[in-house]
């Protein structure tokens, strides 16, 4: 067998990095997606006319890998292109083939179409998916398989959305103007406007979130580039292109009724994002998108989203929260003015604030920009193609003054939800109340049990895990409550806590953010007597299967290795295991 080692190719060519860590975070919080390894990271690097999409993984053993690729594959004029493989940097003979177009599993096979295998040393590793440019590999993650009967990808979620798209079953109701978003027809997913309850910012509340496709490219300056779509019927839909790290400056868009021509001189060398998108909200369907002459038949097309109200003052912040059902959102903001804007800014994943909290997988957006008109939110995996969140645009960070009664108030992860107010008090607004100033006691906690159960709340068997309000003291006495998202009274109240500071204004925050000489700290919870608490990220109440059972893998480990000290799970143990709670 052949080997061809990279590090020699290098000599030879230039090799440009497009992106570190594209999707650190989306592995980090999807930890089994690798199957027998650990995916760490991805990054996508230009060698010659090439354009590498690769894996850094971590193996818990030295072994022979089945692997296995969820890839999204063109239909070239030639047929389906193969995509080239190089494991720790040496080129396999092997490659990925695929049979058809658009999102599949493929497995790795050799000359004659027989599954192949990598040899993998134990610890640190790399995979590279290689593909000819400008497109970067579309490649989500890749999944390694010690036992053949472990190997592949199903395909079974996306499929599913596929056929839910061609059947228009989506949603139950249908939204007619660009951008507009009215109530929907479940009382459980409101949606309003600004100013409702004083708040000065819009949102969203449990809206849904669709997939749409979503491609990238490594394109340099002055190269033309030609994108057009296609279909038989007459679904109405946008073509965007942007510079991933500038697109305040480089981004173009186009409407298209039927079918639509982008053609774009690019001005400066870099990474470009190509998106499709439905041009009415809560739409979806099928195109095919040409780039290039190298075509993506049937193309799944969706938006979600939501136009601004009324203009904000700058910089300002938009973001998403309460991800359900393995959720991972991909959040765009477009310009006012002009039909169809541009996208102006984006984010994936919001990252960890300078108070430690991480964001997870929702996204988060703090930016100058000045015209934004709405907020776009697509699901960042195919494979996880439809979800629920919620959406929030145009929030200022929480006050200097506040922030100096509230050290811990993190600048950059705390907002202001409305005006200062004396019309009513942080435990008035804990149940919804905005006209009258409740504060049941200083100290007698019976009056608070006897307030809030006349609410629907109870103090027995909450805490911290399913509580829906926290009451706070200092030194002995009661000083204020908190309330997060909860099924009792469905208002917004951001991605964790929302407290009214009294007379001062509201503040969405991270639980414990009022700790201090003010507030004190927290001491007793309510939850909801019937209904449920819409947790963060951190404690999602809609846990996928996938978390589920790495969790519990991850906690039988430490189990066993305490009750001997020289006992260790083997691969085939571990293999078991995730069978078994499979």
């Amino acid at each position: 067998m052949r080997a061809f080692y990279l590090l020699a190719l290098s000599l030879f060519v230039i090799s440009t990095v497009l992106a570190q860590d594209m999707e650190k975070t989306y592995f980090e919080n999807n930890p089994t997606l690798g199957g027998d390894v650990v995916i760490k990271s991805a990054s996508a690097k230009v060698v010659g006319g090439d354009i590498y999409k690769t894996f850094e993984i971590e193996s818990l053993e030295d072994g022979t890998y089945y692997l296995d690729a969820w890839i999204m594959a063109p239909a070239a004029k030639e047929g389906y292109p193969d995509f080239k493989v190089a494991i720790n940097g040496v080129l396999s003979e092997s490659t990925f083939k695929p049979q058809t177009a658009n999102w599949q599993s493929l497995a790795l096979t050799d000359a004659k179409k027989s599954a192949a295998t990598v040899r993998l040393k134990k610890g640190e590793n790399s995979i590279s998916v290689i593909g000819n440019g400008p497109e970067i590999p579309t490649v989500e993650f890749i999944k390694l398989s010690l036992n053949p009967i472990n190997a592949g990808i199903s395909d079974k979620n996306y499929k599913d959305f596929v056929e839910k798209i061609k059947a228009n079953s989506l949603i139950d109701v249908k939204y007619g103007d660009t951008l507009a978003v009215t109530t929907r027809s479940s009382s459980a997913n409101a949606v309003s406007l600004r100013g409702t309850a004083g708040q000065i910012y819009d949102y969203a509340i449990n809206i849904p979130v669709y997939y749409t496709t979503r491609l990238s490219f490594s394109f340099s300056s002055g190269q033309y580039v030609t994108i057009s779509t296609s279909q038989s019927g007459s679904y109405e839909h946008v073509i965007e292109l942007f510079h991933s790290t500038n697109a305040a400056s480089y981004s173009w868009s186009v409407y298209a009724s039927t079918s639509g021509t982008l053609n774009v001189t690019i001005p400066t060398a870099g990474t470009y994002i190509l998106r499709v998108r439905a041009y009415r909200q809560y739409t979806s369907g099928l195109v095919n998108l040409t780039v290039n002459g190298t075509t993506y038949p049937n193309c799944v097309v969706s938006s979600t989203g939501m136009a601004m109200t009324s203009g904000y003052t700058t910089p300002s912040n938009f973001f998403t929260c309460k991800l359900k059902n393995g959720g991972d959102t991909w959040l765009f903001l477009e310009s006012s003015g002009g039909i169809p804007g541009r996208i102006l800014a984006h984010n994936d994943d919001g990252g960890i604030r300078s108070d430690g909290y991480s964001w997870g997988l929702a996204s988060l957006v703090n930016t100058n920009v000045s015209n934004i008109g709405a907020g776009l939110v697509s699901a960042y995996s195919s494979l996880s193609p439809a979800f629920e969140c919620d959406l929030y645009l145009g929030l200022q960070q929480s006050s200097s003054t506040v922030r100096s009664y509230f050290p811990s108030l993190a600048a950059d992860n705390s907002f202001t939800s409305s005006q200062p107010s004396s019309f009513y008090s942080g435990t008035s607004w804990s149940v919804g109340n905005t006209s009258t100033w409740d504060f049941p006691s200083a100290t007698n906690l019976s009056l608070w049990d006897s307030y809030y159960l006349s609410y629907g709340y109870t103090r027995s068997g909450a805490d911290a895990s399913n509580g829906a309000i926290a009451l706070w003291m200092y030194n002995g006495q009661f000083t204020v409550a908190s309330v997060r998202k909860n099924s009792s009274i469905p208002l917004p109240h951001g991605f964790e806590w929302e407290t009214k500071l009294g007379a001062l204004e509201r503040v969405m925050h991270v639980r414990d953010a009022l700790n201090g000489n003010s507030f004190g700290s927290i001491v007793y919870y309510y939850r909801p007597v019937s209904g449920t608490v819409n947790y963060s990220m951190a404690v999602n109440e809609n846990e996928n299967v996938i978390s589920t059972r790495s969790q519990a893998v991850q906690q039988a480990i430490p189990i066993a290795s305490n009750m001997n000290n020289e006992s260790r799970f083997t691969q085939s143990d571990l293999n078991q295991i995730a069978a078994l709670i499979d």
